[in-house]
């Protein structure tokens, strides 16, 4: 082997020797600081194992507060983006139930243990999921003068949504986004989608309906009873 060659494997090997020196150094210092307790706020709740057929309905608690105990430095440090709890909910029944909170999967830096969660379970609410087939309506804006809609074909005219039984029980129909009569002379065909009215629905086929709106002029004899209103809404 050239001495060159020679020269670069001991700058190497000297690299290293000086890598685990410092790293070793870094552990020493981060071993000797003074242990610290923090409070984590804004820690994310994972809910895993939601059993089939049941939805978590209610008030449902995104963050809680975890409680570490650590190098100062280290858990400072912490962000509460890098934490998160489990709520598993496995072989939960229909009702309020009561879930623990777990920190057993927490990715956590050596030497940093979890004190305690804070609240140390949730009360939570379980329904049973419901499927319905519900009416579409599509509201429109009113149509230019001298003119009016004769119908309105929605098609699908009913689609299926699911979502927790007391929201779907409760929905009678669904709307479209507002159809514009403004300038229209002519029956025309658009598609339009599904608003929800509820956050927890949830649509089991395409939230797209397509609107066919068929106008026609109005007679001579409705216009002047239609200006015969207006006057006496006047008067």
């Amino acid at each position: 082997m050239p001495q060159s060659g020679f020269k670069l494997v001991r700058w190497k090997v000297w690299g290293l020797r000086v890598l685990a020196v410092v790293l070793a150094l870094l552990i020493f210092l981060i071993a000797r600081q003074p242990t610290s307790e923090v409070r984590v706020v804004g820690v994310s709740v994972e809910y895993i194992n939601i059993p089939a057929g049941l939805e978590l309905t209610g008030d449902i608690p995104q963050t809680v507060s975890v409680r570490l105990r650590g190098p100062r430095d280290v858990v400072r440090g912490l962000p509460p983006t890098q934490l998160a709890v489990e709520a598993d909910l496995r072989d939960k029944v229909a009702g309020e139930r009561n879930v623990q909170l777990q920190t057993s999967d927490m990715n956590l830096p050596t030497n940093v243990q979890v004190v305690r969660v804070e609240p140390v379970s949730l009360r939570l609410k379980l329904e049973p999921t419901l499927r319905k087939k519900i009416k579409v309506e599509a509201p429109a804006t009113p149509a230019d003068e001298g003119f009016e809609v004769t119908h309105i074909v929605i098609e699908p005219e009913m689609i299926e949504v699911e979502g927790p039984a007391s929201i779907v029980a409760n929905v009678a129909s669904l709307k479209t986004e507002s159809i514009s009569l403004k300038g229209r002379r002519q029956n025309f065909v658009e598609t339009l989608e599904v608003e929800y009215p509820h956050n927890g629905l949830r649509l089991v086929s395409s939230n797209k309906v397509k609107v066919s709106v068929a106008l026609a002029a109005r007679s001579n004899k409705d216009n002047q009873n239609n200006q015969s209103n207006e006057v006496k809404m006047k008067r």
